[in-house]
């Protein structure tokens, strides 16, 4: 079911699909109907249309553990649209994860700025992000779950630097 646009006598409205809950807004108004939008949207989510239908992680120190790729992996098996949405500049250097893990190029993102990170995970309509930014799970709400690093990994690069 689609997001339906629409205006009654009362005035404009958006809303999800024939049944859903009208959002109104003041007609002309762009913010408001943005708004609404979300509303909408976020009905849609809440009665299950789009349960994990498009999951995102992000790259350094998430993507990059084993168990958030097993988590990834799971994802994909089901069938599930997966993303990568990073603050890199470059994706170059998060193919070789992403293209053993199967996720499609198109779908890999390095958007240069959290904020910029965080305007893709919501224009994407991501229902559920994996990130190690406290900042950025803040930022999106419900939608993000943190990843927390252990203690063998916050200090992997030392280990390993104090093997050599």
């Amino acid at each position: 079911m689609p997001l339906q646009v629409s205006k009654d006598e009362q005035s404009c409205y958006v809303r999800w699909g024939d049944q859903g809950h009208k959002y109104y807004y003041k007609c002309g108004n762009a913010l408001a109907r943005k708004n609404a939008k979300k509303k909408a949207m976020a009905q849609a989510v809440a009665i299950g249309e789009f349960v994990d239908d498009k999951v995102s992680f992000d790259f350094d120190d998430t993507l990059t553990k084993a168990s958030v790729r097993d988590t990834a992996k799971r994802y994909i098996n089901k069938g599930t649209n997966v993303y990568v949405i990073s603050a890199r500049n470059e994706a170059k250097g998060m193919y070789d994860i992403t293209d053993k893990l199967g996720i499609p190029r198109s779908r890999v993102f390095a958007t240069g700025s959290n904020q910029n990170k965080i305007d893709k995970i919501k224009s994407l309509g991501i229902t559920k992000h994996y990130d190690n930014n406290e900042d950025v799970i803040k930022k999106i709400g419900s939608t993000g779950e943190l990843v927390k690093l252990t203690i063998n990994e916050m200090f992997s690069d030392l280990i390993q630097f104090m093997k050599k």
